[in-house]
């Protein structure tokens, strides 16, 4: 018994403490796709999560009120969406990570990218 449970700690320790055996489904923010309390939530949730290649990314917002919209880094950064990568309007919208790299999420209601509703995530293989 001792050594089966110092094989599982010796594995989580070579993987950096990411062991799973199946994807994740990852609530954006852990709620719901909304106005934030601050500019700053949704970004401070990505920051912690780990993102792999397979997993889901949920929006949960209502239509009609919500949407969400992949965007390049430089349209990201200037809250802007012209030459959107995808756009969901109907809601929830679930994205599934195919590839590692870095993407990039707004909405295009109103004000309400300036006002928070934007991040990015680094999905890694």
């Amino acid at each position: 018994m001792k050594k089966l449970i110092l094989v599982v700690i010796w594995g989580t320790f070579l993987t950096g403490g990411q062991q799973r055996s199946a994807a994740v489904e990852h609530i954006v923010g852990n709620s719901t796709w909304t106005i934030p309390a601050s500019n700053s939530y949704y970004n401070d949730w990505a920051r912690n999560t780990t993102f792999l290649v397979g997993d889901d990314l949920v929006f949960k917002f209502e239509t009609g009120f919500y949407d969400m919209i992949q965007v390049s880094r430089e349209e990201y950064e200037g809250c802007r969406y012209e030459n959107p990568y995808r756009s969901f309007v109907i809601g929830p919208a679930k994205i599934t990570f195919r590839e590692e790299g870095t993407f990039y999420y707004l909405c295009s209601f109103g004000n309400y990218c300036s006002l928070g509703m934007n991040f990015y995530v680094y999905v890694q293989a």
